[in-house]
């Protein structure tokens, strides 16, 4: 079969409802001269084009011995791809094939931590009768059923496992899900797996077994997030919480004192001496907070904190290592006191390439950039390799990804939505140019508190800062049923806003993306600021310094392009099926007077567009028969928004 049959031919036989679209036809065809031939390439595919089957066909169409890794940014578009899309395609498809999702270690029962881990012993019973049954040993399967924690201390963590000398490795799922994997052509990933795997293998060979197979092909969608885990993978975070856990688990350890008791104390002694540090480092962080500042650059107060930390750790791995590799907690906890020791010195040694900060959740080393780690892991040893995503570009190329991702060479591919956006009012007031005041908050407060009620369907109100956030939570707890972002999980989250129809979510950061809710339970995007990184935070100002020393234009260079990416991103929430429609509002009046502005609505969709006094936006709505119609609830009164 050639990709052109199954979307010419056979996808409509099967689906009498699919309308053949050229963009996903174009998309797919150069994923497939790209995993024939090899190279890179960068295919930026607008929401409805369908670039899932446009990466997953030509995979399947791929030798029958290669090893296809779909990694993915978020969770949601893992569940997609491995709960609808590859088993759609698996029914239609003519001939088997096989495919998997793949997780972190944590996500899998351990089966000697569930033997030797001191818990409720009817929960291990329970547990126990679920692992002779569970195919996977994917402890998701028991959210909600089993107390988290539980679940928590009998997951796979690499710092107990023992490898080939564990009594139980016969029955390690773990084990069970790489041997499957080796025999496995399609491995749905996310990018922080994908890349753990790679560095392992960089010191392996990448012809080796890690976590994953050797690949043949790799395709990143979602790969704007890339540049953000590739940070993470290849910088150290030590957070404080991790610190207070060792030193738990050392003091509850029943193993450790059944040993060798007066070995334990001597642990304990060491983490105890580290623990006022500890709380030092904790309380230097508190203080910067109450400057409105929320993390704080490697000095030397903070260093000598870290230092006595870093001490005390070592010590305490040096004495655990004394049991010996036969008693697993204390191998699992020398390792953990072993690795945070190193991330603080990583912390205290930060040097020209990286940059060091602590804040309320820890120690954090990362690179100003991830081009040459990147080049090295991924892009280099790898012969085909896709970058996919709704928004991938800025100004209308790649410039600003390639620069990131330190990618030279690659085709490149751009794919407007085949929705009707003329369907969508993008709404921007001309008298709100100082986002920074406080009267622009309240300005906004005020309009949203008469406007929501009118809107016939739901409403997304995405903020840049949690301050914002509260202020609008307060401003509108009595206009609307508020869905506040942090007040209960993402996924409880986004299911009552979608049950209720009329609700109000109002969200920061996450909720611009990945957040997919059709049809009229979603009918308004507000935005409340043009989303700029905030100039503070520290691997944005020293990759900003970074970009200045050499003489660039760290605002075009950097902050433009970050903000559109997230703009486009936030936009992107109202229209996610082609009979949806709506209202977005771009409060930040900056856009039509600055000169980046002409960028900002290059990266939109054509819309429908009105710009004007914010008060009188409303009236503008009303009455235009068709955005009435599409917009607002029949036969409400407005005008108390247009006298406002």
């Amino acid at each position: 079969m050639k990709v052109k049959e199954f979307f010419e031919i056979l996808l409509p036989q099967k689906m009498p409802d699919y309308e053949f679209r050229k963009a996903q036809v174009e998309m797919a065809d150069l994923v497939r001269e790209v995993f024939e031939f090899g190279g890179k390439a960068l295919i930026e595919a607008g929401t409805g084009t369908g670039k899932s089957l446009a990466y997953l066909v030509p995979a399947l169409l791929t030798n029958d011995k290669s090893h296809v890794a779909i990694s993915t940014g978020t969770k949601n578009l893992q569940e997609q791809l491995y709960k609808k899309d590859l088993p759609y395609l698996h029914k239609i498809w003519g001939k088997d094939f096989s495919y998997m999702l793949i997780q972190g270690r944590g996500n899998y029962l351990c089966m000697t931590r569930l033997m030797t881990t001191l818990i409720n012993e009817q929960e291990r019973s329970d547990l126990k009768k679920w692992a002779s049954v569970t195919a996977s040993g994917n402890l998701n399967d028991l959210t909600g059923k089993f107390d988290w924690n539980t679940l928590r201390s009998v997951a796979a963590d690499p710092d107990y496992c023992l490898g080939q000398k564990c009594l139980r490795r016969n029955a390690c799922f773990l084990t069970k899900l790489r041997l499957e994997a080796e025999n496995c052509k399609i491995l749905v990933v996310n990018h922080h797996l994908l890349l753990t795997d790679l560095i392992i293998k960089k010191s392996l060979g990448f012809e080796q077994s890690a976590i994953l197979p050797p690949l043949s092909h790799i395709v990143l969608d979602e790969a704007h997030h890339l540049e953000e885990v590739a940070s993470e993978c290849f910088g150290e975070e030590v957070f404080f919480k991790e610190l207070k856990e060792i030193k738990s688990q050392v003091i509850n350890s029943k193993e450790l004192q059944r040993e060798n008791l007066a070995l334990w104390q001597k642990v304990i002694n060491e983490l105890e001496e580290a623990n006022p540090h500890l709380n030092r480092a904790m309380e230097l962080v508190r203080q910067q907070e109450k400057k409105n500042k929320e993390q704080l650059e490697l000095n030397g107060e903070i260093a000598l904190a870290a230092e006595n930390i870093k001490t005390g750790y070592t010590k305490a791995c040096n004495l655990l290592q004394e049991y010996g590799e036969e008693i697993t907690s204390a191998l699992g906890l020398a390792r953990k006191a072993n690795r945070a020791a190193a991330g603080i010195k990583a912390f205290l040694n930060a040097g020209k390439e990286s940059i060091s900060w602590a804040n309320k959740e820890g120690f954090h080393n990362l690179p100003l950039k991830v081009d040459t780690p990147l080049n090295e892991a991924l892009f280099e040893p790898h012969n085909s390799i896709v970058l996919t995503s709704a928004t991938l570009s800025t100004s209308g190329n790649f410039s600003y990804l390639k620069s990131c991702l330190g990618i030279s060479d690659a085709h490149e591919l751009i794919l407007k939505s085949p929705f009707d956006f003329n369907k969508v009012l993008l709404a921007i007031p001309n008298d709100l140019q100082n986002p920074n005041s406080e009267e622009y908050t309240v300005r906004i407060a005020a309009h949203l508190k008469q406007i929501l009620p009118q809107i016939e369907g739901g409403s997304f109100i995405l903020c840049t800062s949690f301050k914002m956030l509260k202020a609008l939570k307060e401003a509108l707890k009595d206009s609307a049923n508020l869905y506040i972002h942090g007040e209960m999980n993402p996924q409880e989250l986004i299911s009552s806003f979608k049950n209720d129809g009329k609700g109000v979510l109002i969200g920061v950061d996450s909720f611009w993306e990945g957040v997919d809710v059709p049809g009229d339970a979603l009918k308004a995007v507000f935005i409340t600021k043009m989303p700029f990184p905030v100039p503070s935070e520290p691997l944005f100002e020293a990759r900003k310094n970074l970009v200045e020393e050499r003489g660039g234009n760290s605002f075009r260079e950097l902050s433009l392009p970050i903000a559109l990416l997230k703009l486009r991103q936030g936009f992107g929430r109202l229209i996610r099926r082609q009979t949806d429609e709506g209202l977005v509002v771009i409060y930040d009046s900056r856009v039509l007077v600055k000169s980046y502005g002409k960028d900002v609505f290059s990266s939109l969709p054509k819309c429908s567009e009105w710009r004007g006094p914010l008060d009188e936006m409303a009236t503008y709505i009303k009455n235009d028969h068709y955005w009435n119609e599409k917009i607002f609830e029949n036969n409400n009164d407005v005008s108390s928004i247009a006298n406002n």
